[in-house]
Protein backbone atom coordinates (compact mmCIF):
# COMPACT_ATOMS: atom_id res chain seq x y z
CA UNK A 1 0.00 0.00 0.00
CA UNK A 2 1.07 3.55 -0.68
CA UNK A 3 0.55 6.39 1.77
CA UNK A 4 -1.40 9.33 0.30
CA UNK A 5 -2.32 11.62 3.20
CA UNK A 6 -3.37 11.94 6.83
CA UNK A 7 -2.00 10.48 10.03
CA UNK A 8 0.47 7.68 9.25
CA UNK A 9 0.36 6.51 12.88
CA UNK A 10 -3.17 5.26 12.25
CA UNK A 11 -1.84 2.90 9.59
CA UNK A 12 0.89 1.67 11.92
CA UNK A 13 -1.64 1.01 14.68
CA UNK A 14 -4.47 -0.41 12.55
CA UNK A 15 -2.33 -2.57 10.26
CA UNK A 16 -0.20 -4.44 12.80
CA UNK A 17 2.73 -6.49 11.60
CA UNK A 18 3.56 -9.97 12.75
CA UNK A 19 7.10 -10.77 13.99
CA UNK A 20 8.26 -11.81 10.50
CA UNK A 21 7.29 -8.26 9.28
CA UNK A 22 4.45 -9.46 7.10
CA UNK A 23 1.07 -7.77 7.46
CA UNK A 24 -1.63 -9.58 9.35
CA UNK A 25 -4.80 -10.40 7.45
CA UNK A 26 -7.74 -8.03 7.71
CA UNK A 27 -11.21 -9.42 7.15
CA UNK A 28 -13.96 -7.33 5.59
CA UNK A 29 -16.97 -7.94 7.83
CA UNK A 30 -19.47 -5.35 6.56
CA UNK A 31 -20.30 -3.30 3.51
CA UNK A 32 -21.17 0.38 3.37
CA UNK A 33 -23.30 1.59 0.49
CA UNK A 34 -21.67 4.27 -1.65
CA UNK A 35 -24.34 6.86 -0.90
CA UNK A 36 -23.73 10.47 0.11
CA UNK A 37 -25.47 10.02 3.47
CA UNK A 38 -23.12 7.14 4.29
CA UNK A 39 -19.99 9.00 3.14
CA UNK A 40 -20.58 12.36 4.84
CA UNK A 41 -18.84 11.64 8.18
CA UNK A 42 -15.91 9.95 6.48
CA UNK A 43 -15.48 12.88 4.08
CA UNK A 44 -15.31 15.24 7.06
CA UNK A 45 -12.58 13.12 8.68
CA UNK A 46 -10.69 13.11 5.39
CA UNK A 47 -10.87 16.91 5.11
CA UNK A 48 -9.77 17.35 8.73
CA UNK A 49 -6.90 14.87 8.26
CA UNK A 50 -8.21 12.76 11.18
CA UNK A 51 -7.61 9.57 9.24
CA UNK A 52 -4.95 7.90 7.10
CA UNK A 53 -5.55 7.45 3.39
CA UNK A 54 -3.67 4.85 1.39
CA UNK A 55 -3.77 3.29 -2.06
CA UNK A 56 -3.65 -0.49 -2.45
CA UNK A 57 -2.52 -1.90 -5.76
CA UNK A 58 -0.50 -4.86 -7.02
CA UNK A 59 3.25 -4.35 -6.93
CA UNK A 60 4.74 -7.82 -7.43
CA UNK A 61 7.79 -9.26 -5.75
CA UNK A 62 9.51 -11.10 -8.59
CA UNK A 63 11.59 -9.75 -11.45
CA UNK A 64 9.54 -11.56 -14.11
CA UNK A 65 6.32 -9.78 -13.12
CA UNK A 66 4.39 -13.07 -12.80
CA UNK A 67 3.72 -12.26 -9.15
CA UNK A 68 2.36 -8.82 -10.09
CA UNK A 69 0.01 -10.39 -12.65
CA UNK A 70 -1.25 -12.85 -10.04
CA UNK A 71 -1.70 -10.07 -7.45
CA UNK A 72 -3.54 -7.92 -10.02
CA UNK A 73 -5.92 -10.76 -10.85
CA UNK A 74 -6.65 -11.52 -7.17
CA UNK A 75 -7.17 -7.84 -6.36
CA UNK A 76 -9.49 -7.32 -9.33
CA UNK A 77 -11.46 -10.57 -9.00
CA UNK A 78 -11.49 -10.87 -5.23
CA UNK A 79 -12.12 -7.30 -4.16
CA UNK A 80 -12.59 -4.67 -6.86
CA UNK A 81 -15.21 -6.45 -8.96
CA UNK A 82 -17.13 -7.71 -5.92
CA UNK A 83 -17.30 -4.28 -4.25
CA UNK A 84 -18.20 -2.57 -7.53
CA UNK A 85 -21.02 -5.05 -8.15
CA UNK A 86 -22.37 -4.40 -4.66
CA UNK A 87 -21.83 -0.63 -5.07
CA UNK A 88 -20.22 -0.64 -1.66
CA UNK A 89 -17.06 -0.13 0.33
CA UNK A 90 -15.74 -2.90 2.54
CA UNK A 91 -15.56 -2.26 6.28
CA UNK A 92 -12.97 -3.77 8.64
CA UNK A 93 -13.15 -3.19 12.39
CA UNK A 94 -9.72 -3.32 14.04
CA UNK A 95 -9.80 -3.74 17.80
CA UNK A 96 -6.23 -5.00 18.37
CA UNK A 97 -5.02 -1.78 19.97
CA UNK A 98 -6.08 -1.53 23.64
CA UNK A 99 -6.28 2.29 23.63
CA UNK A 100 -7.98 3.04 20.30
CA UNK A 101 -10.14 1.13 17.83
CA UNK A 102 -10.09 1.73 14.09
CA UNK A 103 -12.43 1.35 11.16
CA UNK A 104 -10.81 0.59 7.82
CA UNK A 105 -12.89 1.56 4.79
CA UNK A 106 -11.91 -0.17 1.53
CA UNK A 107 -13.22 1.58 -1.61
CA UNK A 108 -13.15 0.13 -5.12
CA UNK A 109 -12.74 2.53 -8.04
CA UNK A 110 -15.91 4.66 -7.84
CA UNK A 111 -16.93 8.32 -8.01
CA UNK A 112 -15.88 8.84 -4.37
CA UNK A 113 -12.38 7.42 -4.81
CA UNK A 114 -11.85 9.03 -8.23
CA UNK A 115 -12.81 12.47 -6.87
CA UNK A 116 -10.39 12.09 -3.98
CA UNK A 117 -7.51 10.91 -6.19
CA UNK A 118 -8.17 13.67 -8.75
CA UNK A 119 -8.05 16.31 -6.02
CA UNK A 120 -4.79 15.04 -4.47
CA UNK A 121 -2.70 13.47 -7.22
CA UNK A 122 -1.05 14.55 -10.44
CA UNK A 123 -3.35 13.95 -13.45
CA UNK A 124 -0.77 11.64 -15.08
CA UNK A 125 -0.62 9.55 -11.92
CA UNK A 126 -4.43 9.44 -11.69
CA UNK A 127 -4.54 8.15 -15.27
CA UNK A 128 -2.06 5.39 -14.45
CA UNK A 129 -3.96 4.45 -11.27
CA UNK A 130 -7.28 4.30 -13.13
CA UNK A 131 -5.85 1.81 -15.64
CA UNK A 132 -5.05 -0.76 -12.94
CA UNK A 133 -7.14 -2.47 -10.26
CA UNK A 134 -6.78 -0.59 -6.99
CA UNK A 135 -8.48 0.17 -3.70
CA UNK A 136 -8.61 3.42 -1.77
CA UNK A 137 -8.12 2.59 1.93
CA UNK A 138 -9.23 5.03 4.62
CA UNK A 139 -8.25 4.24 8.22
CA UNK A 140 -10.04 6.24 10.92
CA UNK A 141 -10.54 5.97 14.67
CA UNK A 142 -13.85 4.25 15.38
Amino acid sequence: MYYLSGNQEYANAALPRSPDLSLNMLKIVQRMQLEQSQLKTLQQKMQEQTCCIMLACAVGTTADQSDKAQQTEKLRDGFVTYLQQKQAAGIVNVNDNPTIHFTVHVFPPCDFSREFLSSRCDPTMVGMINRTPHLLVVIAPA
